[in-house]
């Protein structure tokens, strides 16, 4: 089995991170589901900062597995970090065997 310095396994730390991720998409598609919503309708609220700096149909209709715009934005963000992080495992256990 592939392995790294603290004992794990690499295959065993990806699918850890990708069950983080499947983890997160759960609990967002259980509260899109149901009629619990966060508020986000402050006028200080950091969702409506960040509305003005996305494009309009980047997280409403290209990318949109959710109805609202904020989970969409942060699965996005939570699955572009655990791709980049599965590749810099990757990259490191290869360059620790050479």
């Amino acid at each position: 089995m592939i392995g790294n310095k603290s004992g794990r396994s690499l295959i065993k730390d990806i699918c850890l991170s990708m069950l983080a991720v499947v983890a997160v998409i759960v609990v967002f598609f259980l509260i899109d589901r149901s009629s619990w919503e966060p508020n986000t309708r402050e006028s200080e609220n950091l969702f409506s900062n960040l509305y003005e700096l996305l494009p309009d149909e980047l997280f409403t209709e290209t990318f949109a597995p959710f109805d609202m715009v904020e989970f969409n934005f942060v699965t996005a963000l939570v699955a572009i970090a655990t791709f980049m992080s599965i590749i810099g495992q990757v990259m490191s256990w290869i360059l620790r065997r050479e």
